[in-house]
C-alpha cells in the first residue's frame, strides 16, 4: 500500500482497501475519502491497536492522510474517532516509528483546527488531553522523538490557541539550559552536537508558537521568556540564533499585556543592544528575523504609556540599522526608524 509494506498478512486487506481510495484521490477526488471514510478511518484506528510497531506506524500514517486530504471537510465523528484512537497510542515506552503517531495527532489537530475549535468537546479533549499526555511525551529520548513530540505540541498549541504553557515551559527550559553547558564544553560526538542544536531550536520556536492568548500566563511568563531569549542569542550558533528570533517574533506578535517595568528595563538595556549586535551577523536569516523582531518591538514600545527615552542603546540601535545592506531589507529599517522618531 501507499503506507509502506507491511509484513503482517491480516493487513492485507487494508493495504487493499487504501490503494483503491487512493487511486480515487490522486485522480484529485476528495470524494473519494468521503466515500470510504468510515471504512478507511476504522481500518486505521486497528491499525493503531496491532501489537506490530510498522502496522501502527502505518495506521497513523493514514490517518495523518485523511486528515490532510480532508481537512475542515472532515465531520466531526470522525475527528473524535482519530483524535481518541490516536491518544490510546501515545502513552507508554517509545518505539521504532512512534513519531507516526505524533505526527498524525498534529495533523488531525492542524488540519481539522476550526472543527475542533467549534465544538467544546473536541477542543476539551484536544488541549485537556492530547496537550496534557503530549507534553508527557516531550520527556521521552532518543532525541529525534522528543524533537517531533515538542514540534507537535508547539504546533497543536498554536492551531488550537489554547494554553498549556506552565506545563509545556517547565519541560522545554531545562534542555535549553542544559544545552548551554553541552554546546560551551566540548564535544566529542558531532552527530550528538548538532542532535542537541536542532531540538534547542526547536524548543524555542516552541516557546514562541505555544504563547498564549491568556493575560495572567502573558504577565507570569513574559520576563522569565524575554530573558531566556535574549539572554541566549548572543552564545548561540545562527541556525539556534534564527530558531529564537522567530520565537520572540511569535511572542511580541500575540503580546496583550503592558510590559512591567523591570521587562521594559530589561528590553532597553540589555535586548536592544543584543538585537543591536545581531543586525551585525551576516549569516542567513539572522539580520532579517531580527529586524522582524524589532519591528514587532517598537510598535508595542510606540505606545504612549512607555514614554521610551532617548537612551544611547537607540543610538547604537539606529548606527546598526544604517548598516543592514540588503535591498529587501530596507522597508522594514525605515519602518523601525519610524517607530524610533
Amino acid at each position: 500500500g501507499m503506507h509502506g509494506q507491511s509484513e503482517d498478512p491480516a493487513f492485507e486487506g487494508v493495504n487493499g482497501l487504501w490503494e483503491e481510495a487512493w487511486n480515487d484521490l490522486v485522480i484529485g477526488k476528495e470524494s473519494a475519502l468521503r466515500l470510504y471514510a468510515s471504512e478507511l478511518v476504522g481500518v486505521s484506528c486497528s491499525a493503531l491497536e496491532s501489537p506490530s510497531w510498522p502496522v501502527k506506524a502505518q495506521g497513523a500514517r493514514a490517518i495523518a492522510t485523511i486528515a490532510e486530504t480532508m481537512g475542515p471537510n472532515l465531520e466531526s465523528a470522525y475527528i473524535d474517532t482519530l483524535m481518541t484512537a490516536l491518544l490510546v497510542a501515545l502513552p507508554g515506552r517509545v518505539w521504532e516509528g512512534k513519531e507516526a503517531v505524533v505526527s498524525a495527532q498534529r495533523m488531525v489537530c492542524v488540519c481539522c483546527q476550526n472543527t475542533i475549535r467549534s465544538c467544546q468537546d473536541l477542543q476539551k479533549l484536544a488541549t485537556e488531553k492530547i496537550c496534557h499526555e503530549l507534553i508527557q511525551q516531550c520527556k521521552k529520548k532518543p532525541t529525534t522523538y522528543q524533537q517531533c513530540c515538542i514540534e507537535a505540541t508547539g504546533d497543536i498549541l498554536d492551531a488550537l490557541k489554547a494554553d498549556c504553557y506552565m506545563d509545556f515551559k517547565e519541560i522545554l527550559l531545562p534542555i535549553i539550559k542544559n544545552g548551554v553547558d553541552d554546546t560551551l564544553g566540548m564535544m566529542a560526538d558531532l552527530s550528538d552536537t548538532s542532535c542537541t542544536l536542532k531540538l534547542r531550536a526547536v524548543v524555542f520556536r516552541a516557546l514562541g508558537k505555544a504563547w498564549p492568548q491568556c493575560t495572567d500566563t502573558q504577565v507570569a511568563c513574559t520576563g522569565e521568556v524575554f530573558a531566556l531569549m535574549g539572554n541566549t542569542l548572543l552564545t548561540s550558533p545562527w541556525q539556534t540564533q534564527v530558531a529564537i528570533l522567530c520565537g520572540l517574533r511569535d511572542l511580541l506578535q500575540r503580546l496583550s499585556v503592558s510590559l512591567s517595568e523591570a521587562v521594559l528595563s530589561y528590553v532597553n538595556i540589555t535586548l536592544i543592544p543584543i538585537l543591536s549586535q545581531c543586525l551585525g551577523v551576516t549569516k542567513y536569516g539572522v539580520c532579517r528575523a531580527t529586524l522582524m523582531v524589532l519591528s514587532k518591538l517598537f510598535a508595542i514600545l510606540k505606545d504612549p504609556q512607555y514614554r521610551f527615552q532617548e537612551s544611547p542603546p537607540l543610538q547604537d540601535l539606529r548606527q546598526a540599522l544604517s548598516t543592514v545592506r540588503d535591498p529587501q531589507d530596507k522597508e522594514l529599517v525605515v519602518e523601525i526608524l519610524k517607530h524610533l522618531q
